[in-house]
């Protein structure tokens, strides 16, 4: 559990990074039950459409210099963990999603 918080920190805080000097932006944040497991999503606008090839690649930013390891380490806690990942960039809005299925 540890690590899916600390994953959903990361989402959380690229969102409010993202949003906090936008004029409308917004951050949407969704937890709930599925048939497998809990799923996890966090949604927000974006000034600076990111790459979403690039995003969880070591250091890609769209924030300036020294920046970019919070999609890496979250990456590679997904894959430790088995943690199903959704990620999209729609022409509006960032949506990074988690699944955690019951063993």
């Amino acid at each position: 559990m540890k690590d899916v918080i600390r994953i959903l920190g990361i989402f959380i805080d690229n969102a409010i990074e993202e949003t906090r000097n936008m004029e409308n932006g917004y951050i949407i944040i969704v937890a709930m039950n599925t048939e497998q497991g809990c799923l996890f999503s966090v949604t927000n606008n974006y000034k600076t459409k990111p790459e979403l090839a690039l995003m969880q690649q070591r250091g890609y930013t769209t924030k300036g210099e020294n920046r970019g390891m919070g999609l890496y380490w979250a990456e590679e806690l997904i894959k430790k963990n088995e943690i199903i990942h959704n990620m999209d960039i729609t022409d509006t809005e960032v949506v990074q999603e988690i699944e955690i299925i019951k063993k």
